[in-house]
């Protein structure tokens, strides 16, 4: 039956070592089945777990003698990484003592189209970027000259004028967010350096202000809050949350965004007063394309930016929440340590591989 399987199929034994391999094993990772058997696990097993001092998680299941599922790599006669979908279960009662099972597949060609597809989002969004640049500065120009009395203009093209702008900015947003994920899924490590908490959080109520004459926001809180993170996914974060802000605060109160101290880290809060969100839709707004009934009437969007928000603050090292009363608004809390993790751990990893596809 193992034979029969186009499944890989390993062996161990209490040592730790090869008992048994089948052919398709021996074919995934290109050594002779005869070679295989014998050999200790990490001949076969991805090099890095030895690198890392907790190791990863298929090699803790392989020590504590636990099921394990999951993706990893393995490595094959050339010393290749080679991405596999692997499932592992002990083996209890054998003569030398506990073994295990381990099942897998090559994973080499779905990664390779996985790479392609996200090379492709990511060129056809990078050549949308350029031309609605202009599109989007030229018309926000036109919007603001028609709002200061800079620019007359008869009958319903004031109407229009605001529609494009408005409509070229979501077009922006929505190709923002493609990227975003498309590089996400892609580059996986956090480049840190010093964030200035404050700086960003001016630089886009800065631009909202250019972008959406009216909008105003009120900034409290440590002035000179800072933390060791990645810029571009915390000034993602922060800007999704401002911008979201901004689109259901109304107009009695301004947004406010307050720094505090907390733990070993900054909370960023950004506070409406808005429609609020129903207690079940408070967990759910953070799900891929779900936007809750109480703030998507009368609004438009992919349901993609809390999602993509959520993920990008983990892999910060961080949290992001929310907390709100229907009839009174909303207050997001996007929660960073004073110093963003060296990498991603695996459970996350295997998460991310999944974020959007």
């Amino acid at each position: 039956m193992m034979e029969a399987t186009g499944f890989g199929v390993l062996m161990l034994d209490a040592s730790g070592r090869i008992a048994y391999a089948n052919n398709a094993a021996a074919d995934i990772v290109g050594h002779p089945v005869h070679s295989l058997v014998g050999q200790d696990r990490m001949a076969v097993l991805h090099r890095g777990m030895i690198d890392e001092p907790e190791g990863c998680p298929l090699q803790r299941a392989l020590q504590d003698h636990v099921s394990f599922y999951g993706n990893d790599h393995f490595v094959d006669i050339r010393g290749n990484l080679v991405p596999v979908a692997v499932t592992t279960a002990p083996v209890t009662g054998g003569t030398d003592g506990d073994g295990a099972a381990l099942v897998f597949r090559d994973r080499s060609t779905e990664v390779s189209e996985e790479r392609q597809r996200h090379d492709a989002l990511s060129m056809i969004s990078h050549e949308l970027r350029s031309p609605l640049t202009s599109v989007v500065g030229f018309s926000n120009r036109l919007e603001r000259s028609l709002q200061t009395g800079r620019l007359q203009v008869e009958g319903t093209y004031g109407e229009e004028i605001s529609l494009l702008a408005q409509e070229a900015r979501r077009m922006r947003d929505i190709v923002n967010v493609v990227l975003d994920v498309a590089n996400l899924e892609r580059h996986k490590e956090v480049e840190a350096e010093p964030v200035l908490l404050r700086q960003v959080i001016d630089e886009e109520a800065d631009r909202l202000a250019r972008e959406r004459p009216g909008s105003r926001f009120t900034r409290t809180g440590e002035d000179d809050a800072v933390v060791e993170s990645d810029e571009r996914y915390a000034r993602r974060i922060i800007q999704n949350l401002m911008e979201n802000a901004l689109k259901y605060a109304g107009t009695d109160a301004p947004v406010e965004v307050r720094i505090e101290r907390e733990r070993d880290g900054y909370a960023i809060r950004v506070c409406d007063r808005g429609p609020g969100i129903a207690p079940d839709d408070q967990e759910r707004i953070f799900d891929r394309f779900y936007r809750a009934p109480s703030r998507s009437a009368g609004s438009s969007g992919l349901g993609l930016g809390l999602f993509l928000s959520r993920r990008l603050s983990r892999r910060l090292g961080g949290t992001l929440s929310v907390k709100s009363t229907l009839g009174e608004g909303s207050e997001f809390t996007l929660w960073l340590p004073l110093e963003a993790p060296d990498a991603l751990p695996a459970e996350q990893t295997q998460e991310a591989d999944r974020l959007i596809w």
